[in-house]
């Protein structure tokens, strides 16, 4: 029923959504949003209301979880990948498609600053709703996890003070918002829809397909794979798994344990 109001009121489509995952978050949403029966949050997300169902997928999106998530996967990406491709490419097109609180971006542009290739590298980034995107824009991140956060960072293996990224006032911590200094921004849709940013040498989407089944997974990364260039390598969370959705006529394995893939030539 949910599913189907919000087809009906926004033309977004979670019909082929993991439904047990979708179902415990919107009965979550629902709590947070006051809405205390599901007809009438249904009433409401038919209507067509945009400011309400912006505050919906604001509720609805878990936030990410720590900035460099995984170290050592930013680390291979930092130490291997990004200076491969560049090397291959030159000027490189990164994309971006993780929909949470803005720390898979950070953490992309940490990394390209600490290798000196950030003005090489155009950045498209993907948000799911305007509240998204404002946190996103204001780099801000928990307090309660400042000493985990750092501790990523260190594990780059970098001499560079964290505090050229990250800066902390008072109870306030934050990301340096002046990095984000020419990323594209664009609304992504939970059926992936790609053809109006072109193509990429790398494609970040990790931890997003756990929330599809198999069906949608299959078309999203499909559209994944029209976007990147012959040669250009797509990442996915470390419990994703890039076999349950195409062949090995399509991809080489870089690092199974990462789940970085290749697209063949």
């Amino acid at each position: 029923m949910v599913v189907a109001a919000i087809r009906l009121g926004h033309g977004d489509d979670f019909t082929d959504f993991n439904l047990g995952i979708l179902s415990r978050r919107f009965a979550m949403v629902m709590n947070r949003l006051g809405v205390r029966q599901v007809d009438a949050l249904c009433d409401i997300l038919s209507a067509g209301d945009a400011k309400f169902y912006d505050r919906f997928l604001a509720e609805l999106v878990p936030p990410t979880t720590e900035l460099l998530r995984d170290p050592t996967f930013w680390k291979l990406l930092k130490e291997e990948i990004l200076p491969a491709l560049l090397k291959q490419f030159g000027d490189l097109r990164i994309l971006q498609l993780a929909l949470g609180s803005g720390e898979e971006l950070y953490s992309l542009l940490i990394v390209l600053h600490l290798l000196e290739m950030r003005e090489r590298v155009a950045i498209s980034c993907a948000y799911a709703c305007e509240q998204n995107l404002s946190l996103i824009q204001r780099g801000l991140l928990p307090i309660r996890r400042k000493d985990l956060d750092e501790n990523n960072f260190h594990a780059l293996g970098t001499q560079s003070p964290y505090e050229a990224f990250i800066k902390s006032e008072l109870d306030v911590v934050s990301f340096r918002v002046e990095y984000l200094e020419g990323v594209h921004f664009f609304r992504l849709s939970p059926e992936f829809s790609l053809q109006n940013e072109g193509t990429f040498h790398l494609i970040l989407c990790r931890n997003q397909f756990l929330y599809f089944n198999p069906q949608l997974g299959m078309r999203n990364m499909a559209v994944l794979f029209r976007s990147l260039v012959g040669g250009g390598v797509v990442a996915l969370g470390t419990k994703e798994n890039l076999e349950s959705y195409q062949n090995d006529s399509i991809f080489t394995v870089l690092n199974g344990d990462e789940s970085l893939y290749r697209k063949r030539l």
